[in-house]
């Protein structure tokens, strides 16, 4: 399963990288990105297997503060932050690639700690 998941990401990356070496192709590229982000935050679902960790587990504190500013609005922040960083970049370069660059750390930002508390909720 994970295997052909790896191996059509790694498919979809070597398409979309030819894409943006052909000017006249760009917008697909773009179009396809967007598909994948919107992708990511509907098939992102929290899965937890385990329980939560003990409060009397020492890093708990530690994990707590974490997952807090990941999830909160500290990452809200970033993403949009990051986005807008991205946009003043792009303006200025005259280029959509920044813009690009930064919609897509606003992505990571939103998404990435639920796919880490996904894939360690599995394992452990």
């Amino acid at each position: 399963m994970f295997k052909k998941l790896i191996l059509l990401v790694l498919k979809a990356m070597a398409i979309l990288r030819e894409l943006l070496r052909n000017p006249q192709k760009r917008v697909r590229a773009f179009s396809l990105l967007l598909l994948f982000g919107v992708l990511f935050f509907i098939f992102s679902g929290k899965a937890y297997a385990g329980t939560p960790p003990a409060t009397t587990d020492p890093f708990y504190a530690a994990y707590s503060l974490l997952w807090g500013w990941a999830t909160g609005t500290l990452a809200k922040v970033l993403a949009i932050v990051g986005f807008l960083i991205g946009l003043g970049v792009a303006a200025a370069r005259q280029s959509a690639m920044p813009a690009l660059m930064g919609f897509v750390l606003a992505i990571v930002v939103a998404v990435v700690p639920n796919i880490i508390m996904t894939v360690i909720g599995a394992v452990i």
